[in-house]
């Protein structure tokens, strides 16, 4: 089947820098999830009644779950715009699991999968080089490496005062409900890719 060929001069300077913003959203929501559960430990040992090395098991095996994600990239072999819709939706499933678990075995396998999912990050920083126009390309990836630099500063905060407020399991339901609204608007405008 034919595939869209997406160069730098294909978008205008204002559909490009639209495209960016949602990229960046897009990277700050993803990365923010393996952020998200640091402060909400106490609240989730609380509820689940686990120990503190169950508890410490939860960020690492995110963690991990990120560095697996990235040491077997896709965007090489696949259409940018699959991988990442794909991931999003993946993510957003992911992060409303995680809220519905009630034992440690399912947190921790969801937390990993939560990890691998979350490098939709990774593939949306190479996606905005290439749909940058001509010149514009640093520019452009800044805008969005800045997006998730605010994803990984803000998401503590944020989890921390919602955990506080409404509890741990509201707080993976609005994550996941952020991560399916981008994901949704990124399916309405990012165009496919070439797969070399």
């Amino acid at each position: 089947h034919e595939v869209l060929i997406m160069t730098p001069t294909s978008l205008s300077t204002r559909d490009a820098g639209w495209i960016i913003f949602i990229l960046a959203l897009g990277a700050g929501f993803s990365v923010a999830s393996i952020y998200y559960a640091q402060p909400l430990l106490p609240l989730m040992g609380a509820n689940l009644h686990l120990t503190v090395e169950g508890m410490g098991l939860v960020p690492t095996l995110t963690q991990a779950g990120y560095a697996l994600g990235i040491l077997f990239p896709l965007g090489d072999r696949h259409d940018r715009r699959r991988l990442i819709l794909v991931k999003s939706a993946l993510l957003a499933l992911l992060l409303l699991l995680c809220s519905l678990t009630g034992q440690l075995s399912s947190l921790l396998v969801v937390s990993l999968l939560i990890g691998m999912a979350a490098t939709m990050a990774q593939d949306i920083v190479p996606a905005a080089a290439i749909l940058a126009p001509a010149g514009k390309q640093g520019k452009m990836v800044g805008t969005v490496m800045t997006g998730l630099l605010l994803g990984i500063l803000l998401s503590r905060t944020v989890s921390g005062v919602v955990g506080a407020v409404f509890g741990w399991r509201v707080m993976y339901q609005a994550a996941a409900v952020s991560v399916a609204l981008i994901g949704l608007v990124m399916w309405r405008v990012l165009p496919r890719f070439a797969v070399h």
